[in-house]
């Protein structure tokens, strides 16, 4: 707990963990709005890829590519590892560091389970940085002044929640 703290304060991004059917339903996105249509991406992100599972599922969906999951928390990232290499997935690199620092410019797919808040934070990142084609897939939350190409309704009661749907330049903020 005292180390998550640590990790907190130093990247100031809080670590939170997706549910279940929403990571589930990420991996259907993956396949109907990435494999399904033809695109076949060379290298994944996964932001804050935590304890590992959606790394380990999009090693899995995308078997051809580089999935690089980005993990700050030393613990959560050493388990990724470990539960990367379980599964016999050689497709896979955690890398331990702050995804803010992180260059993304060679990136096909990213994933990601965050905060508006973040989001916020990192939309100008993208802006910045990711090449025309990128598609972005934001696990529950927007990232704000973007406009999904898709947007995917998860579960309508009680508490709504989608998976979106982002594609570079066509998301991108209006100027």
């Amino acid at each position: 707990m005292i180390w998550l703290e640590y990790d907190y304060h130093k990247v100031k991004v809080s670590a939170v963990s997706s549910v279940p059917w929403m990571r589930r339903a990420v991996k259907k996105v993956l396949k109907s709005d990435i494999i399904d249509q033809g695109v076949q991406p060379k290298i994944v992100y996964e932001l804050g890829c935590g304890w590992g599972p959606l790394v380990v599922d999009a090693a899995k969906v995308f078997p051809k590519a580089k999935v690089k999951g980005i993990e700050f928390s030393y613990l959560a990232a050493q388990f990724s590892k470990l539960r990367a290499k379980i599964w016999g997935l050689q497709n896979v690199e955690i890398i331990r560091d702050d995804f803010f620092k992180q260059d993304l410019s060679d990136a096909d797919v990213i994933i990601f389970y965050m905060l508006e808040v973040i989001l916020e934070r990192l939309g100008p990142k993208f802006e910045q940085e990711l090449k025309p084609g990128t598609i972005i897939v934001s696990n529950t939350f927007v990232i704000p002044g973007w406009t999904p190409v898709q947007t995917h309704e998860i579960v309508k009661k009680p508490i709504p929640l989608n998976a979106y749907v982002y594609k570079v330049p066509e998301s991108l903020p209006k100027k």
